[in-house]
């Protein structure tokens, strides 16, 4: 999912892209459609561009029925300017299909207002671990490109610089190494690890992650943690988040500078294990749990306005919510 100007980017049934108005009753608009046997597995959006990843087959929530079952997924990197125009291809390549989660999401993309990344890996598991992650101008120029030593579980774009999550080899339970780079370093410098999800802010500003949960002494329960690095001149902080100690991490956190200062939002999870979108600002003691009547399963935050998607149980069911931060009154 992404989210630009208050509307609200996503894919359904596998293969077609559709947005709609965050709070307004108007039919969603299709963008983008696959034929049978291809998938839509992801997409990301930024000012007036559309990125999007193609899997031939489709992956599990695409209309695949049929198409046989190949040892290796095909996939393509799209753009479409959501000013006008048709969707065009700008990458391309083949990947084993060695998991599920590869089959499904065998590349990842990223997209600024100027800029567009994604990791490339090899054809062949033969080949090991390690990806190639290219960042290229809208334009389609090549800006730089970073190397990785373990497969990319996520790639982030923001202003200038990328973020990348890795896979801990060694480590069989979720979580992940974050890594930055830029056009003047290219080589990618390892921020924080373990983690299990991390995001950058649009100006590129500021990386926020989570990270295990940690005990402050030796009498006091572990609390989740959301670490924030300010990348010029990389300071890091750890923000007390408002998620009880039992809860295994502080998910999904999202940071954005604000006129009133910097925010950062997370998925909190209540005693009885509900999980509610909260946040604060970083530099205040004040924050808040807000309320969600479905289960939160993406958040962002940007230009002051904190956005939320929630599920029904089944998962059939989706709404999403928007609030401006500004109005809370945490200040």
């Amino acid at each position: 999912m992404a989210v630009v100007g208050g509307r609200l980017f996503f894919v359904v049934d596998g293969d077609r892209i559709q947005s709609t108005q965050v709070g307004s009753n108007d039919a969603s608009q299709t963008l983008a459609t696959v034929p049978p046997c291809q998938g839509i597995n992801q997409l990301a959006a930024s000012g007036h561009e559309l990125a999007y990843v193609v899997t031939s087959p489709g992956g599990s929530t695409a209309q695949v029925a049929g198409c046989g079952a190949a040892t290796t997924v095909a996939w393509s990197v799209w753009l479409l300017d959501l000013n006008g125009g048709s969707p065009r291809q700008v990458a391309h390549g083949v990947r084993d299909k060695s998991s599920i989660e590869v089959a499904e999401f065998p590349i990842h993309v990223a997209i600024t207002p100027t800029a567009y990344a994604f990791d490339r890996p090899p054809s062949s598991t033969a080949a090991g671990p390690g990806e190639t992650v290219e960042v290229h101008s809208l334009r389609g120029q090549l800006l730089w490109t970073s190397q990785t030593t373990a497969s990319v579980a996520n790639v982030m774009l923001g202003g200038g610089t990328l973020a990348v999550l890795t896979y801990v080899i060694t480590q069989a339970d979720g979580w992940l190494d974050l890594w930055r780079s830029d056009a003047s370093n290219t080589v990618l410098h390892r921020v924080d690890g373990p983690a299990s999800s991390a995001s950058i802010s649009p100006d590129g500003s500021y990386l926020t992650w989570d990270l295990p949960p940690v005990a402050m002494d030796p009498a006091s329960k572990p609390l989740p943690v959301v670490g924030i690095e300010k990348l010029d001149p990389g300071n890091i902080v750890f923000p007390a988040t408002l998620t009880v100690a039992h809860a295994a991490v502080a998910r999904n956190a999202a940071v954005s500078a604000t006129p009133d200062g910097l925010v950062v939002a997370w998925f909190a999870t209540a005693p009885g294990g509900a999980v509610f979108p909260a946040l604060r600002y970083v530099d205040g003691s004040a924050g808040a749990v807000l309320p969600s009547l479905q289960q939160p399963i993406w958040l962002n935050v940007e230009n002051g306005i904190l956005t939320w998607v929630a599920a029904s149980s089944d998962g059939w069911s989706k709404a999403a919510y928007a609030v401006d931060v500004s109005s809370l009154g945490l200040r």
